[in-house]
């Protein structure tokens, strides 16, 4: 089709003028901005407490592992014999401790073996078992017991230590 070099200006006016008019009939109002805005708003304000409540379990998930890692760990050392000794987790305040021997207050243990792991003030330990020994080349450890885990914000995990030195997260 040919066009004349006269209706090209004029062709571009109508459709500058109809893409304006697109747009008014088209476009969002402040009014509807604003009540996106507010719903957003809102939508988010409700997944706070979701989102906060999801971070304390996964932090407690991994503090859990970590100290489930650890006891293997000196499971693992006292089976071997590792340095020639029994190795042990002793759960304090704010960290606790993999450490070689059967006492963590024995007078004249090696300290330079001690592998400390610090936790968050919000963690507190409880259960049966605060100081966890595995005997020297079998492993088992000299008691069974649990060790609790708690968040202060909600949510806790049990570490289960049986017979035989088995470790199970609850």
């Amino acid at each position: 089709m040919y066009v004349s070099k006269e209706l090209i200006p004029t062709l571009r006016a109508k459709n500058d003028k109809s893409r304006v008019r697109y747009m008014r009939r088209y476009g969002f109002s402040t009014m509807e901005m604003i009540i996106v805005t507010a719903l957003i708003a809102v939508v988010l304000a409700a997944s706070v407490p979701f989102i906060a409540n999801f971070r304390t379990s996964q932090t407690l998930r991994t503090v859990s592992q970590d100290i489930f890692r650890t006891l293997v760990v000196a499971r693992h050392r006292a089976q071997t014999t590792e340095r020639g000794r029994a190795w042990s987790v002793k759960m304090l305040p704010s960290s606790y401790v993999l450490y070689a021997g059967n006492s963590y207050d024995e007078v004249g243990r090696d300290t330079s073996l001690d592998e400390t792991q610090t936790v968050s003030g919000v963690f507190q330990f409880g259960g049966s078992l605060s100081d966890i020994h595995f005997q020297k080349s079998t492993g088992r450890p000299e008691a069974r017991g649990t060790i609790t885990i708690t968040h202060t914000a909600g949510g806790m995990k049990t570490i289960t230590v049986n017979d035989v030195g088995g470790l199970k997260v609850e």
